[in-house]
């Protein structure tokens, strides 16, 4: 061959004919997606004008002859608006009473109808389906009257990237191969860049593809792609550079050790929280921190030694979302949320492998090795820069839980015992208690907010208290009003419910905890059967 396939590719001039001054070139290492029907085997120059008017149509979007920002515009909002109709007629599915609104009920219902067959190992991706579905429900609902309408499910479909929709990757993507993301293309200059792809491609010269030309075109795109694509997946955490002076420091656990009162993002997680005390010193640090659980951090002491810290969590709202994680006692310009999940691997023990890969990474990204690295199952506190863990004094959990819980019903039960039994169950799982957290003064990678329930067994307690739930001897939990489960009901978590008759179902979701509706005698919203 006289060339490589994808060089003399780059190479070519795209226009044929005279000589213009801003002649465009093939900018990218490949042909754009859009000539590839052009440069199969037996494409040949000679039929190329017969061939592609009816392409250049297609991407003409406004029928004005020629290829430019408008045509992506025109392609991006006709896509736009089906992806909304889409999404709205998603949404609404679950307007199973037919008036036009959805609230959160129909809406839990209509997905366990969907999922009933789905059992086992299935459950967890069943479960994080439904708090996406509850999250996008809680962001649609924008007058707060707790349903969702036609016009407020179709406005909350997010603004796509313009590359996700076909007739404008395409558009787009071709004006910035050859360089005129700013002007336009022509139908002849259209014509001639395929020309060109051809003529490039088919390296004897006989002005058709032939098999070999185009394994060997293929050879060396799939090699670039591959090339790309390792340099993509490589997780990139977008951490500022150190400071030549600042002393890195990496901690990381599984959770804090503590409840928080706020939640980030969602009313569907559980957020926990941890404490980290800055001793004085001139030397400034840059703190990197990772967990595996939503995390609100409460900074006190030489906060100002702080240049700049980094946060993650593996937890998101949505899949490869922002990692749901803030902090309290910090000015926001020093604070930097990681690009996305798993970008940092959290670790609660040094020497080990996860601890060794989240190492490496900061010293990538922030061009520094660090000077400390500490990690521990469940975080209380931590004194820095030393990195030592330490046990900080809980709160008075069961008055913070008494405030939430509000003015008990008038005929609430008698939940003394009750009450003691599920205290006891939270102080096994939260030694550092519940602790109140302002979200106002909370920087975070999405809104902060008070939960409506608190999580687990503290969200147990405060409906205990207000008499929202009773129990029974059975130790099952009998709700005697409308309620939102407690996020964080899985694993050792999760108790039983008794919904009683006449009772709405519960916002929310349960998760792995059973509920049976003893009207009905069957498991309801999405609840593992019992």
């Amino acid at each position: 061959m006289r060339m490589g396939v994808l060089t003399a590719v780059v190479g070519a001039v795209v226009l044929a004919g005279p000589a213009r001054a801003q002649s465009p070139r093939l900018a990218p290492e490949m042909l754009p997606m859009v000539l590839a029907p052009f440069v199969q085997p037996g494409a040949s120059v000679g039929t190329i004008r017969q061939r592609t008017p009816p392409a250049f149509r297609h991407l003409d979007a406004n029928r004005d002859g020629r290829l430019d920002a408008a045509d992506v515009a025109l392609h991006d909002a006709s896509y736009l608006a089906a992806v909304r109709a889409a999404a709205a007629s998603r949404m609404m599915q679950a307007d199973l009473d037919g008036d036009g609104f959805v609230t959160e009920a129909e809406l839990v219902a209509k997905l366990s109808f969907e999922q009933r067959l789905l059992d086992g190992p299935r459950r967890a991706q069943v479960e994080r389906q439904l708090a996406e579905s509850l999250r996008q429900w809680t962001a649609a609902d924008k007058d707060g009257d707790r349903r969702v309408s036609w016009s407020e499910a179709a406005a909350a479909v997010p603004q796509r990237p313009a590359a996700t929709f076909p007739g404008t990757a395409q558009v787009g993507g071709l004006l910035a191969a050859v360089g005129r993301t700013g002007g336009a293309l022509t139908e002849e200059e259209f014509t001639s860049l395929v020309e060109t792809a051809v003529r490039a491609i088919d390296t004897d010269g006989n002005g058709t593809i032939s098999q070999e030309e185009f394994a060997a075109y293929q050879q060396q795109a799939s090699e670039v792609r591959r090339r790309s694509a390792a340099v993509q997946d490589r997780p990139v955490c977008n951490m500022p550079r150190a400071s030549e002076a600042a002393e890195v420091v990496v901690i990381s656990g599984y959770e804090g050790d503590a409840l928080s009162t706020a939640t980030i993002g969602s009313q569907a997680v559980e957020t926990r929280t941890a404490a980290i005390h800055v001793a004085p010193g001139r030397q400034p640090l840059y703190l990197v921190l990772s967990t595996y659980s939503p995390t609100i951090w409460r900074f006190t002491g030489a906060v100002d030694r702080l240049e700049r810290v980094v946060m993650s969590s593996n937890r998101a709202v949505a899949p490869q979302g922002a990692p749901l994680v803030g902090a309290v006692g910090l000015p926001a310009d020093r604070v930097t949320f990681v690009a996305r999940v798993n970008c940092l691997r959290y670790f609660s023990e040094v020497p080990s492998g996860q601890a060794a890969v989240t190492i490496a990474m900061v010293r990538a990204e922030t061009g520094k090795e660090p000077g400390v690295v500490a990690g521990r199952y469940a975080i209380s506190l931590v004194d820095l820069p030393s990195g030592t863990f330490r046990s900080a004094a809980a709160p008075s959990s069961e008055a913070v839980i008494r405030e939430w819980a509000g003015t008990p019903r008038p005929d609430a039960p008698d939940g003394t015992a009750a009450i003691a039994a599920v205290r006891r169950d939270f102080d096994r799982f939260y030694g550092g208690g519940l602790v109140r957290i302002d979200p106002a003064q909370t920087v975070s990678s999405l809104p902060a907010a008070p939960y409506e329930v608190l999580p687990a067994q503290a969200g147990l307690m405060q409906l205990l208290m207000r008499g929202a739930l009773g129990t029974n001897g059975s130790r099952e939990f009998l709700i005697r009003e409308r309620i939102r489960f407690p996020a964080g009901l899985h694993g050792a978590h999760s108790v039983r419910f008794l919904l009683l008759r006449g009772v709405p179902a519960p916002e929310g979701s349960p998760g792995h905890s059973c509920v049976i509706s003893e009207e009905t005698g069957a498991t309801i919203n999405g609840g593992p059967r019992c």
